[in-house]
């Protein structure tokens, strides 16, 4: 949701998303990212880089948030701090076993064309979709369990979509192709 919200240029609802969101999995590293992506968004570097920082604490192997945090360290004129994850961020890009390896060339320029790089997108999408969708089916399955009753589509559709506007403004995202 605070993606698609993001997306479509609703920053603030998508910060409000997404700060729910981490409240769920104050453990996952892909929360806080998100939410210093949105926070650079709207102007709030410092939140942005506390959130950047977190995620590295949780992920230490997130070449993209050491990434991030550089260029904002380097927006801040902290050069050193920068440098130090730009660099980070080139070593794991270099690491065989990670999903960034191959990625950049030696300078840190993506190395894919655009389309390649569309593609590249669409499928971490379509992976943070499907385990997003298995760790929320577990979920499910808990409460279930726990309340001794099932649950409908319905009540899992209202719970993830608020509004038929929230609705539609997915539907269309996705439809356009990932673009707002």
């Amino acid at each position: 949701m605070a993606v698609t919200q993001f997306h479509l240029k609703q920053l603030m609802n998508a910060l409000a998303n997404m700060n729910k969101a981490q409240e769920l999995e104050p453990r996952n590293p892909y929360r806080y990212s998100s939410r210093a992506y949105i926070k650079d968004a709207i102007g709030d570097l410092a939140g942005a880089i506390e959130d950047y920082k977190k995620c590295i604490e949780l992920d230490p192997l997130d070449a993209v948030a050491h990434n991030n945090l550089g260029m904002l360290e380097e927006k801040f004129g902290r050069k050193q701090k920068a440098e130090k994850h730009f660099k980070k961020a080139d070593e794991i890009s270099k690491d065989e076993k990670s999903p960034f390896f191959g990625k950049f060339n030696t300078e840190g320029e993506q190395i894919l064309n655009q389309d390649e790089a569309q593609q590249e997108v669409q499928n971490v999408i379509k992976e943070a979709y499907e385990k997003e969708k298995e760790e929320l089916e577990k979920e499910q399955a808990k409460k279930e369990e726990k309340e001794g009753e099932k649950s409908s589509i319905g009540k899992v559709m209202l719970s993830v979509f608020k509004s038929k506007q929230e609705f539609i403004a997915f539907i269309n995202f996705i439809k356009n192709g990932f673009k707002s």
